[in-house]
C-alpha cells in the first residue's frame, strides 16, 4: 500500500516563514489553507449524505464557511474589486471543487477570472489534494497559522474607507475568525483551546481599530506557550518581536498594492 503521507516541514514557525519570495510563500500558504478546507468539506458532504443523510443543514454550513472563506481570504490578500459576475463564478468554483473535485478550478478562477498574478508551478498542496485530510496536526497546523499572519498583516494593509467590498470583507473576517475557523484543526484539543484563546479576546478582535498583525504575534505567544506545543527539548517556541518585524516586511512585499 502506497504511503499516504506528504512531505511536509513541521519546523518553528519562525524558520520557514520567510522561505522562498514573497509571492511563492503566500501562494503556498494560501492554496494549502484553501484546499485543506475544499478537503475538509468533501469529507463533511460524504459523511453527511451516506452515514447521516439527516444532517443537510452541516453540510450548507461547511459550504458556506468554504464561500465566505474564499471571498474573504481572496480579497484581502490580492486586493481583488468583485463584480456581480464573480459572485456567480464564485457558486460555480464550489461546485468544481466540491462536487466534482477538480481542483485546477482555484488555480483557474483566480488567475483568469479575478486577474490574480501567479507563479506557473503548483503547489505541494495542488499536487498532493487527495491526501490533504491525512495531515496531522503539525503538519498542517503551520499553514494554518501562516494564513492567520498573512491575512492579520493584510486586515492592518487594507482600508476599510478605500472600497465598499473591503469594509464588508474586514467584517467576515471578524466573524469568520472569531468562530467557526476553528473547526479546520480538526484536532479536538487544539480546537478547543483555539475557541478559548479567540472567546478570550473577541472584543479586541472584533475591534475595527485593533491592529490584527500585533494582535496575532500576541496570540501565537499564548498559543505556544501551552505545555502541549513545546519542541522535544521542552522549551518554549516565542516568536519575538525582531523576527515580526522581519516577517511583517516580508509578507508587505507579497501582498498586492
Amino acid at each position: 500500500m502506497d504511503s499516504i503521507q506528504v512531505p511536509w516541514d513541521t519546523k518553528l514557525f519562525q524558520d520557514e516563514f520567510r522561505q522562498g519570495t514573497p509571492q511563492e510563500r503566500l501562494e503556498q500558504t494560501t492554496m494549502m489553507f484553501l484546499l485543506r478546507l475544499v478537503a475538509l468539506v468533501k469529507e463533511e458532504m460524504h459523511i453527511r449524505t451516506f452515514r447521516k443523510p439527516e444532517s443537510h443543514e452541516a453540510v450548507q454550513a461547511w459550504i458556506s464557511l468554504l464561500k465566505h472563506t474564499l471571498f474573504a481570504t481572496l480579497t484581502l490578500l490580492y486586493n481583488v474589486r468583485w463584480t456581480v459576475r464573480h459572485f456567480f463564478l464564485l457558486d460555480n468554483l464550489v461546485f468544481d471543487l466540491v462536487h466534482e473535485g477538480r481542483v485546477s478550478a482555484l488555480r483557474q478562477f483566480m488567475t483568469q477570472e479575478l486577474n490574480i498574478s501567479m507563479t506557473n508551478s503548483l503547489t505541494l498542496a495542488e499536487r498532493n489534494f487527495e491526501k490533504l485530510n491525512f495531515l496531522n496536526i503539525v503538519q498542517f497546523g503551520s499553514s494554518f497559522w501562516r494564513l492567520l499572519h498573512w491575512m492579520a498583516q493584510a486586515m492592518d494593509m487594507r482600508d476599510a474607507s478605500s472600497h465598499p467590498v473591503i469594509d464588508m470583507t474586514k467584517k467576515i473576517w471578524r466573524e469568520l475568525i472569531t468562530e467557526p475557523l476553528y473547526r479546520l484543526l480538526r484536532c479536538g484539543i487544539c480546537m478547543t483551546h483555539m475557541r478559548h484563546i479567540m472567546q478570550e479576546m473577541k472584543s479586541e478582535l472584533m475591534d475595527e481599530s485593533t491592529q490584527y498583525q500585533l494582535i496575532w504575534f500576541n496570540i501565537h505567544n499564548k498559543v505556544t506557550a501551552r505545555k502541549m506545543y513545546h519542541t522535544a527539548t521542552q522549551s518554549q517556541n516565542v516568536y519575538s518581536e525582531s523576527e515580526l518585524e522581519k516577517d511583517s516586511a516580508f509578507m508587505r512585499q507579497g501582498l498586492s498594492p
